[in-house]
């Protein structure tokens, strides 16, 4: 049975008990103060949709942690999906593993990863993604789309990428479930489609692009690219 997010008071818990609670939740790690502090800023955003931008160094993978928890306490009959770049695309699943006490299942953008997603799907309840999966695998995504109203959430670490059809896909896959995260460390300056991506995964622009452009971005609109 899902539970009502509109009955559950995330800033008492905060006050009352400085979301200590979440580290009850987790197996071999504490979370800091300032990782606790991201979590409840994450789930008390509108529509518990959010940008972690977060520096590198200060746990980001930790927090993911506790979202997850969050996600399957709230929603506990749905499933996560969690997307890494390759080079800590183990450290995530140990993690999973070891302070979660679940195992996740691990999928590239390979054929084979995802013949083993549609085969094994409903024995897990984490889906661990490398960044190529959005990116690189069509069939990976229209089976994820055919089974969107079985997630709770969606976190994706080093969301950095602009020109990429597939992670357009993953913004409007997040932006359609009950919870979803955006993480980036990366110094974005006047990238104003980067901008537009992070915030339109968040719900908080809901217009195009050429809009948001028109009406916030410094340099001169050029037609040729659109």
């Amino acid at each position: 049975m899902e539970m009502d997010k509109q009955t559950i008071d995330f800033d008492k818990i905060w006050d009352e008990n400085k979301m200590n609670i979440v580290n009850y939740m987790l197996n071999g790690i504490q979370l800091r103060k300032e990782q606790l502090e991201t979590i409840h800023n994450a789930i008390t955003a509108p529509g518990m949709k959010a940008i972690i931008a977060d520096e590198m160094g200060l746990g980001k993978t930790y927090t993911c942690m506790g979202l997850i928890q969050i996600a399957r306490t709230l929603y506990p009959d749905k499933k996560i999906v969690i997307t890494a770049p390759k080079n800590v695309l183990k450290n995530f699943e140990e993690l999973i593993k070891s302070s979660i006490g679940i195992t996740p299942i691990v999928v590239t953008g390979q054929q084979k990863d995802i013949e083993n997603l549609e085969l094994n799907f409903n024995k897990h309840q984490v889906i661990l993604c490398q960044h190529s999966f959005w990116i690189n695998s069509l069939n990976g995504l229209v089976f994820m789309y055919n089974n969107l109203e079985k997630f709770s959430m969606a976190f994706f670490d080093e969301a950095d990428f602009k020109d990429a059809d597939g992670f357009n896909a993953y913004l409007e896959f997040m932006r359609e479930l009950p919870m979803g995260f955006l993480s980036n460390a990366t110094p974005i300056g006047e990238n104003s489609l980067l901008i537009y991506n992070l915030l339109y995964g968040c719900g908080a622009y809901n217009d195009s692009y050429r809009k948001f452009r028109r009406k916030y971005a410094r340099q001169n609109y050029d037609n040729r690219n659109k």
